[in-house]
């Protein structure tokens, strides 16, 4: 975990004797006059970002080695009979090896890998979070726990297939699957269960399990659960959230809803059951982050209407271009205070090449810095909001396209600087996310970062949360720099490489299949 008090950059000697260090250089004189060797001090980066891991997991093993003796204490030692008249036993003898079963193997791999990361609380947004305490609750026959197992079993049988390639997931998992629809039918048939939170758990993980299948098979993921959460949304009504987890739960939905508007090109239902907000709803930065989305998406749809219509040249026009850039000015202000709002825990650590591991930087590392964070979650929001104010400036360039007065009133030079800003820093994000990592592997794949303690969440997610950010920027083709769109092409078939995405693979047009394997992704990473 990353320490957040006052870091000391006393040398470790005065550290240990407990007196004030100087901290004078090359050695203290606290070191000098008592005639030791003084290590010198720590930089400033290492102090900031230092890892206190090693100190919880000796206080854990600590209690554990606590526990076990008084288990011992307590135990009970087996004593032989003799032969003679009575009934002659034998010692027990213990079992060699435990048996654990592929079920239980694999909720495990999604709790620990993907779920039990430590994470900043301001990132929150998704739902999976909240499985693990109700799973533990839950009747091993129930429809949650039975619909968790088969999403684990999926993640786990299509990432360890040991061939070099993700597949479809078969055997157990498809037979638990099919178990799994059966018990949830069984419970929103049920008047009681119907409205619980466990039933709209069901409900989205049964979504995600959807996408995950649909992506290994390279087609459009079904909107039946989905629509199916909306549904159960609207049926509870406006007073069944009365704790944190039913109104986390609701945000999760609305966090989709905006995904699946971006794109599909509609605008948001302010309207919808899923935007009425109960009393103490939870407000963080990434759920502020939600409806500034939720509003841009609205503005490009309505952009994208205006340039469907058959006959652009009206005589409203001119006015409906300026009520465009005048709400996009607007949100872009809205999206420039929510950074601002940030805490400092938030900004990204700029680190030169010479501080970033040689493999990194032949994977991928644009210019000659980087940008680090406290975790890959804090990138993505970043990233997040880069793509909302590349896609507001891109609208805003348009508008004065169309507009022979407006580029006296409004200037598109700096426009397009904000938009090479927001896309410097996406490009910058890249080797924190993914690492040296460029091929396919099982998610135990060893792999060299920027920060150790990085490793398994860049290994797991880094590349998920990376790609539909990518994905959309090499695809509307921004105004960049010369070289700079065939780094992130480049990039972007790197990713391909490491989830083994099959370009164009089962769709009729290739935008079918962007839209597939985007849709999936932003999805997905929405879950989280």
């Amino acid at each position: 975990m990353v320490h957040t008090g006052k870091p000391s950059r006393a040398c470790q000697p005065c550290k240990s004797r407990h007196i004030r260090c100087d901290e004078s250089t090359p050695a203290c004189n606290n070191c000098v006059r008592s005639g030791r060797i003084c290590p010198g001090y720590k930089s400033e980066f290492d102090l900031v970002l230092r890892d206190q891991n090693a100190v919880a997991h000796n206080n854990v093993q600590r209690r554990l080695r606590k526990q076990q003796k008084k288990r011992d204490d307590r135990r009970v030692v087996p004593q032989k009979e003799f032969k003679g008249v009575g009934k002659s036993t034998s010692i027990p003898t213990l079992p060699t090896s435990i048996s654990i079963s592929k079920e239980f193997e694999a909720i495990c791999f999604l709790f620990t890998r993907y779920i039990l990361v430590q994470r900043d609380p301001g990132t929150r947004t998704g739902f999976l979070e909240f499985l693990p305490p109700l799973y533990a609750k839950s009747n091993p026959s129930s429809s949650l726990s039975t619909t968790t197992s088969a999403l684990a079993l999926s993640i786990m049988e299509a990432w360890t297939s040991g061939n070099g390639t993700l597949h479809t997931p078969v055997g157990l998992a498809n037979a638990t699957f099919g178990k799994a629809l059966s018990l949830t039918r069984a419970a929103l048939n049920n008047p009681e269960t119907r409205k619980t939170d466990d039933t709209l758990m069901t409900i989205l993980i049964l979504g995600m399990h959807e996408r995950l299948t649909a992506r290994l098979q390279s087609r459009l993921p079904s909107l039946t659960h989905y629509e199916g959460a909306l549904a159960l949304i609207e049926h509870r009504g406006d007073f069944q959230y009365n704790d944190d987890l039913s109104k986390r739960l609701l945000i999760a939905i609305r966090s989709q809803h905006v995904v699946y508007a971006f794109e599909k090109g509609e605008p948001v239902s302010r309207e919808s059951a899923i935007w009425k907000d109960p009393p103490d709803m939870p407000e963080n930065a990434a759920i502020q982050q939600i409806s500034l989305s939720a509003d841009a998406a609205d503005l490009q749809t309505r952009m994208e209407h205006m340039f469907m219509k058959a006959d652009m040249h009206t005589e409203n026009l001119d006015q409906t271009l300026v009520e465009l850039l005048e709400h996009a000015y607007a949100l872009d202000a809205r999206l420039v205070n929510w950074s601002f709002s940030l805490p400092s825990s938030w900004l990204p650590i700029k680190v030169f090449d010479v501080n970033i591991p040689d493999s990194v930087k032949q994977a991928g590392l644009y210019g000659k810095t980087c940008d680090v964070y406290l975790d890959i979650w804090m990138a993505t929001s970043w990233n997040h909001h880069r793509q909302s104010r590349i896609i507001i400036q891109s609208i805003i360039l348009q508008c004065i396209s169309l507009l022979p007065a407006a580029s006296t009133l409004y200037s598109p030079q700096l426009t397009r600087s904000v938009i090479q800003e927001m896309a410097d820093g996406i490009c910058d994000s890249v080797p924190f996310l993914l690492g040296n990592r460029t091929r396919f592997g099982s998610t135990g794949q060893e792999i060299e970062t920027i920060l150790p303690e990085h490793q398994k969440s860049a290994t797991d997610l880094g590349g998920w949360l990376f790609l539909v950010t990518l994905k959309r920027m090499v695809e509307d083709r921004l105004p960049l720099r010369e070289g700079q769109y065939d780094w992130m092409q480049q990039q972007l078939e790197r990713l391909e490489k490491i989830f083994f995405i099959r370009k164009n693979e089962s769709s009729s047009t290739p935008s079918e299949s962007s839209t597939s394997s985007s849709l999936n992704s932003l999805i997905f990473l929405n879950s989280f």
